[in-house]
């Protein structure tokens, strides 16, 4: 075809193709449309956790209640899991849990997470509580796995009567009528570290009279002589009451050797003994003598079945002999 001579109609139709970006429109669409594809699908992984191109974790956390044993009647362990979908994956839904206690495995379960990632677990102390001290919560996902520790005390391991006055306070009025007495448990021998617990489990308290004087001034205001039993010999001791008693965390009764049955105070072991039912006829010092056995999850393999002993805090008292 010679230089000048023009193309016609039909021949620039049959010969020319349009191109976008040196792509036909056909190529060119199917391209943007998996484009958009793709960026939904990266955007959709992000958003919801339900989708992407595998399953995983990526940030994984569990929170035991900061209220955790906060009250001593305080008998389920609650914590909260809290999870992300790893970066264009879908959130693992189902994993499991376990509590250690002194490097043993005392109890395992699954966990479930919902849409928004989290799930609670709450697990009576009862289903793993072996003896006080710290209980570990870990939750695993695969190979990634948190943790999170709680110190728990439920059993006594020391015992004791606190009464509320010293010797010179006895003598004056009325103040030995009630004979206000709080039995106090310890979470350890170590006084310490030791924390008040409210157990469950059964005890009697022995109430010793010991003939003597009422105490001289000096004597009146001498710690050290309310507080020992050096001046008064142990064989010359005598039983005059036995008390038995029961406590179920903040709950329980007391009962005299053949008197009524008495409920504790509220929120604590607090008596209001009436010194009608131990006194004696003649001036004299008197003790207690408190024992206590933990019933809580006996059954569990490990608990503490040891009786625990103890006395009165101040560890003697002075009552006047009946009128």
């Amino acid at each position: 075809m010679a230089p000048d001579e023009e193309w016609d109609d039909e021949e620039w139709d049959e010969d020319y193709e349009e191109t976008i970006l040196g792509f036909s429109p056909l190529t060119f669409k199917l391209a943007s449309v998996s484009s958009v594809l793709v960026i939904l699908m990266l955007v959709l992984s992000l958003v919801l956790t339900s989708f992407g191109f595998y399953s995983g974790v990526a940030h994984l956390k569990v929170m035991i209640d900061v209220e955790e044993h906060y009250s001593s009647d305080d008998i389920i362990l609650n914590a909260e899991v809290m999870a992300n979908s790893p970066l264009f994956g879908s959130l693992e839904s189902e994993g499991d849990y376990k509590v250690v206690y002194d490097g043993e495995v005392r109890t395992t379960g699954k966990v479930v997470l919902g849409d928004d990632g989290r799930d609670s677990i709450s697990l009576p102390y009862e289903d793993f509580f072996v003896d006080n001290g710290d209980y570990t919560l870990t939750v695993m996902f695969g190979d990634k796995q948190v943790s999170d520790s709680v110190e728990l005390n439920m059993v006594a391991k020391t015992v004791t009567c606190t009464i509320f006055f010293i010797g010179h306070d006895i003598c004056d009025g009325d103040l030995c009528d009630p004979v206000l007495t709080t039995i106090t448990f310890g979470s350890s021998e170590d006084p310490l570290n030791s924390k008040t617990v409210a157990p469950t489990g059964s005890g009697e308290i022995e109430v010793y009279f010991y003939n003597n004087d009422a105490p001289t001034e000096s004597e009146k205001y001498d710690t050290a002589y309310w507080n020992n039993d050096n001046s008064r010999p142990r064989d010359d001791w005598e039983l005059v009451q036995t008390i038995t008693f029961a406590t179920e965390l903040n709950s329980g009764y007391w009962q005299y050797d053949g008197g009524s049955v008495e409920e504790f105070a509220i929120s604590n072991f607090q008596m209001s003994l009436d010194p009608d039912y131990f006194r004696q006829n003649q001036d004299g010092d008197y003790t207690m003598s408190v024992s206590y056995n933990n019933t809580y999850v006996s059954e569990v393999e490990g608990a503490d079945f040891e009786q625990k002993d103890g006395r009165s805090d101040w560890r003697w008292f002075f009552l006047e002999g009946k009128g």
